[in-house]
């Protein structure tokens, strides 16, 4: 069975896409699918939000950051830019990602000793990989709002309170500063609906 195959089987008939695993696990499809999506979503995401919006919104409320002196508050938010925040998630995505799956998977190794179970780490690791698969749903959904939030079909326009795709702050050109307060109240980050 092909990967894509496998990929409908876990959907369709479980019992035999974990048999094909039992008898030939393998791991890279999913990591790879998995990281690729979650690091072209992030792209995405930090190429086109405000920001200064964005800055202002995770800012806002850090107790820290806000006793710190005018001065100091602008140099530690100037340090924090658009490239510095997409990097750092791309990496994150693709670190962070294959640990959780790698310690996900000596769990399971680590729970199959106790019971006796047969299965090695690199079956248990495909097991990780592949039960994680679920994932790229929420990527499309991810990819509907981001297209719905950035494809300028709202440029202007304000977001009602209870819309489902709330909390998208495009790139507007020529705006200096972000959005004023109201704005920010009737609006919530992508990123805790897309990412989260």
């Amino acid at each position: 069975m092909n990967n894509i195959a496998l990929t409908v089987a876990l959907a369709t008939a479980p019992s035999t896409a974990f048999a094909e695993l039992r008898e030939r696990p393998r791991f890279w499809f999913p990591l790879l699918v998995l990281v690729f999506s979650t690091v072209a979503i992030v792209y995405w995401y930090y190429s086109v939000v405000d920001i200064e919006w964005l800055k202002d919104l995770m800012f806002s409320n850090n107790p820290d950051l806000q006793a710190l002196p005018q001065d100091k508050r602008a140099d530690a938010m100037a340090m924090l830019g658009r490239n510095t925040m997409l990097w750092g998630s791309v990496a994150g995505a693709f670190f962070v990602m294959p640990i959780v799956f790698l310690v996900s998977a000596l769990y399971f190794l680590l729970a199959a000793k106790v019971t006796k179970l047969p299965q090695g780490f690199k079956h248990w690791f495909a097991f990780s990989c592949w039960t994680a698969m679920p994932m790229l749903l929420s990527a499309v959904v991810a990819i509907g709002a981001l297209a719905v939030s950035f494809g300028g079909a709202h440029e202007g326009a304000r977001l009602e309170a209870n819309e489902p795709f709330e909390g998208c702050a495009p790139r507007r050109s020529g705006q200096s500063s972000p959005p004023s307060s109201p704005d920010l109240a009737m609006r919530k980050p992508i990123a805790r609906s897309a990412f989260g």
